[in-house]
C-alpha cells in the first residue's frame, strides 16, 4: 500500500530538483511505502529528458505537461497519486531525512482530517537567485503560484 505520495511541481530548476530527489532517496521511511510524482510543468532546461532518463530507487512517477503554472501542476501530481496522503514539496526544498516518517507519525497518531506543516530551514550551502526573489516560485510571473 502507497501510504505517502510525495508531490513535487517544477519549472525550469533542474539543478535545485536533482538535490531535492537526492534527499528523498535519503528518507528513512520505508521506500515501499510511498511514492514520488514530479510535474514538470512546461520545462525547458532539461528536466523532462532527466526525468524521462534517471535511475533511482525512488517510486518515481514524472508527468510532464504545457506550462499552466503551479496550481495546475500540483493538481495534476494529485490526479497522478496513489497515496493515501499527499505531501507537497517544491522543488526548492530539500527534505530532511526523517521527512516521511514523522509525516506519517502524525498522521497515524492524530487521525484522518488533519493537516502537517513543519519549519523549513534553508540548507547552509543554499544561496537565493536572482530569479528566486520576487516571484518566489521560478515560475513565469504571468502565472498564479
Amino acid at each position: 500500500m502507497t501510504k505517502i505520495s510525495v508531490v513535487i511541481p517544477t519549472y525550469n530548476r533542474l539543478d535545485r530538483l536533482k538535490r531535492v530527489l537526492a534527499a528523498l532517496e535519503k528518507q528513512t521511511f520505508p521506500s515501499t511505502a510511498w511514492e514520488v510524482v514530479v510535474v514538470s510543468d512546461g520545462s525547458q532546461d532539461g528536466t523532462n529528458e532527466y526525468l524521462q532518463s534517471l535511475h533511482t530507487p525512488l517510486r518515481l512517477t514524472p508527468v510532464l505537461q504545457e506550462n499552466q503554472g503551479v496550481a495546475a501542476a500540483r493538481n495534476a501530481g494529485i490526479a497522478r497519486a496513489q497515496g493515501h496522503i499527499v505531501l507537497f514539496i517544491d522543488d526548492d526544498v530539500v527534505p530532511v531525512p526523517e521527512l516521511m516518517q514523522e509525516h506519517w507519525r502524525i498522521h497515524e497518531t492524530q487521525g484522518d482530517g488533519i493537516v502537517v506543516i513543519g519549519p523549513m530551514i534553508t540548507p547552509p550551502d543554499f544561496q537565493l537567485s536572482p530569479g528566486s526573489v520576487g516571484d518566489k516560485t521560478g515560475w513565469p510571473n504571468n502565472t498564479t503560484p
